[in-house]
């Protein structure tokens, strides 16, 4: 009788073992998540703070269709505007653990309200707290990043910034303002280097919060200004300047190289000759 009775016991004791353990897991993966989201998302998402470069993630889940498409979604986003941050299989489920554990409850966000339905509102070009001209000139490298990094010229271009416009590794930045949701939104995005190419540049030389105020503000102003005219006619002119003194250069060396084997040729006695 009092075997029967211990063996009930401690199979409730054992599930409850368990079920400490398992919320221990689920707690530990969620903490995990927070540092994950901190350091690769928070530039451009909040839980529940609203849209920033990209939307609100509170709820995000649910709208994804649940936590296996949220997690595939966040390991491989092809097809979105979302870049691939690289992240694996177990740090996306810690991520998809920590959007589940932040999520607001679901009685308490009203239908007609969620994030998924409440477009962005569409950002003002003149608000901001930022200097358009000092933002201009961080911009084309006319005053120097505090961090040390290099000027947004290097890689992007935008017009109102001459005739060639400026690189071409990254996007052309004509329309960021709108794009990335206002100043808070590229803020964000540029303090804590949101984007993947931008990384490996700017994670040792951060930009500071009134820096990407600065560019905020230029950028803000980019979609009124206007490209120089003849940009395309002026760099193929100067392809063409370009090609035209290297030739030049190359034909003087490597025509007085052949002059000088020449006349060591000629020097030489010639061996059918006594």
């Amino acid at each position: 009788m009092a075997r029967s009775i211990r063996r009930p016991l401690a199979l409730v004791f054992l599930t409850g073992a368990l079920l400490v353990l398992g919320s221990g897991s689920a707690l530990a993966q969620a903490d995990e998540g927070d540092a994950l989201f901190q350091e690769k998302c928070s530039g451009c998402h909040t839980i529940g703070g609203g849209a920033l470069v990209g939307p609100d993630l509170d709820g995000a889940i649910d709208r994804r269709g649940g936590a296996d498409a949220t997690q595939a979604f966040i390991v491989d986003p092809a097809g979105s505007a979302m870049p691939n941050l690289g992240i694996t299989d177990a740090q996306a489920a810690a991520l998809v653990a920590f959007l589940a554990a932040s999520a607001t409850p679901a009685e308490t966000t009203p239908a007609e309200t969620t994030p998924a339905e409440t477009a962005p509102a569409e950002p003002t070009p003149t608000a901001g707290s930022g200097d358009a001209d000092r933002g201009k000139n961080l911009f084309e490298g006319r005053s120097d990043l505090d961090g040390g990094g290099p000027s947004c010229l290097s890689c992007h271009s935008v017009a109102g910034i001459g005739a060639l416009g400026g690189g071409a590794l990254g996007p052309d930045l004509t329309g960021a303002y709108a794009k990335y949701n206002g100043e808070t939104g590229l803020v964000a995005a540029l303090t804590t280097v949101a984007f993947p190419t931008m990384q490996p540049v700017y994670t040792g030389a951060p930009i500071t919060e009134q820096e990407a105020r600065d560019l905020a503000a230029f950028l803000a102003q980019a979609p009124q200004a206007t490209r120089p005219g003849g940009s395309a006619w002026k760099l193929f002119v100067l392809s063409i300047g370009g090609v035209a003194a290297f030739s030049g250069f190359a034909l003087l060396v490597w025509r007085s190289r052949l002059a000088g084997v020449r006349r060591q040729l000629l020097r030489r006695p010639n061996p059918r000759q006594k």
